[in-house]
């Protein structure tokens, strides 16, 4: 980005904060007994093929993201930080955030699955070797233009103890300026100083910016999209997009629930009407019970037993169908949606003690005409 195009956004108002965060994607040499076999088994991933240097086997991963965060910028990576803590000074001493939390999408005969999985084993405190090479990043080029054998020089560095080592400092899980990560590899944060003293400056390819408010983002909009076309920039309003995603996921919740809820009163209309036409159509056997002696409570009690009855069996058919229809749609989704696969027992629970609930209720409603039923023109109408 142009320094001019970045001045002129910094002498704004409207804009409470500027995030700087730089993305360079390399290579990394570690040693094999960081990855975790499980990783691989999991995902069905290939393992890198290991190396041995130095009497020590190392597995060269591609695409590793070498990211340079202003101290804006680590404020939101904090919030995603699972293990250990972001301090200034230990990053710029050589410390290091490590994000190895990979989604990767499993292909099988029924199509994909995604699985979320995290492909080391590293901990706070564990140091990572990064080897000394003139050129680090992917799509740099040497004086004679020609492509570098990255995972060459960067082999070579380790054999020659020519690297440089940083301490893990904390483990995020995820990072919100490098959402998708290159499959089957990590991401290493660093202070903006560090990054610069150990690789050197770069220049400005994105920016972030924070708006001191609704009112600050909308009257500085058109400005920014005139300066982007002045300068040849993207500019991406986020807070659109986020609004414009919500509004269409509001209406798919509209049509979804409104949906839910109009079959769910067909169900219960229906559910009420069976088992009370069932009940009625019985009045000669409960007829017959009261005349050999069943009291009206002890009419009452089998009535709602055998409503509790008919719950208990619907709400286990229930279920389980649910849960069926429930993985069926994990599974279908997996492909293209991060989804919790935990089972939601609770909702489970809650549906089988509605169900229970709505047949005794249901039960109830014809009760009342057969405590008053005339038992001798009921067995009658039985002859």
């Amino acid at each position: 980005l142009s320094k001019d195009m970045i001045k002129d956004i910094e002498g704004k108002d409207e804009i409470k904060e500027i995030l700087y965060p730089t993305i360079k994607k390399g290579n990394l040499y570690i040693e094999d007994s960081y990855l975790r076999d499980e990783y691989y088994k999991n995902t069905g991933a290939v393992k890198p093929t290991s190396y041995s240097v130095n009497y020590k086997d190392y597995v060269h991963i591609k695409g590793v993201s070498y990211c340079s965060y202003d101290n804006v910028s680590l404020e939101e990576i904090k919030k995603h930080i699972i293990e250990g803590k972001i301090d200034e000074n230990d990053l710029n001493n050589g410390g290091v955030v490590l994000i190895d939390r990979n989604i990767v999408i499993k292909q099988g005969n029924k199509g994909g699955q995604r699985i979320i999985e995290d492909m080391t084993n590293y901990k706070v405190g564990d140091k990572i070797k990064i080897p000394n090479i003139k050129h680090p990043f992917i799509g740099e080029q040497n004086d004679q233009d020609i492509k570098i054998d990255f995972e060459k020089e960067s082999k070579e560095a380790l054999e020659k103890g020519d690297f440089m080592e940083v301490t893990i400092v904390a483990i995020a899980d995820a990072d919100p300026f490098n959402q998708k990560l290159f499959y089957n590899s990590v991401n290493l944060i660093f202070s903006e100083e560090y990054f610069k003293k150990s690789f050197g400056d770069y220049k400005v390819k994105n920016i972030g910016l924070r708006f001191k408010d609704k009112a600050s983002r909308d009257n500085i909009y058109e400005y920014l999209e005139s300066l982007s076309e002045e300068y040849g920039a993207d500019y991406i309003d986020v807070y659109s997009v986020k609004e414009q995603t919500e509004s269409a996921s509001k209406q798919i919740y509209v049509f979804v629930y409104g949906f839910i809820i109009i079959v769910t009163i067909i169900a219960l209309v229906n559910i009420i009407n069976t088992i009370t036409t069932g009940l009625l159509l019985r009045k000669n056997e409960f007829a017959t019970l009261s005349a050999i002696g069943m009291t009206k409570s002890q009419l009452e009690k089998m009535v709602a037993l055998e409503g509790i009855l008919y719950g208990i069996i619907t709400s286990i058919i229930g279920t389980v169908i649910s849960y069926g229809l429930y993985k069926l749609l994990l599974k279908s989704a997996s492909g293209f949606v991060e989804i919790n696969t935990k089972v939601p027992i609770d909702i489970f629970v809650y549906g089988a003690v509605a169900i229970i609930m709505i047949t005794l209720i249901a039960s109830m409603i014809p009760l009342r005409k057969l405590k008053n039923m005339n038992i001798v023109e009921n067995i009658r109408a039985q002859e």
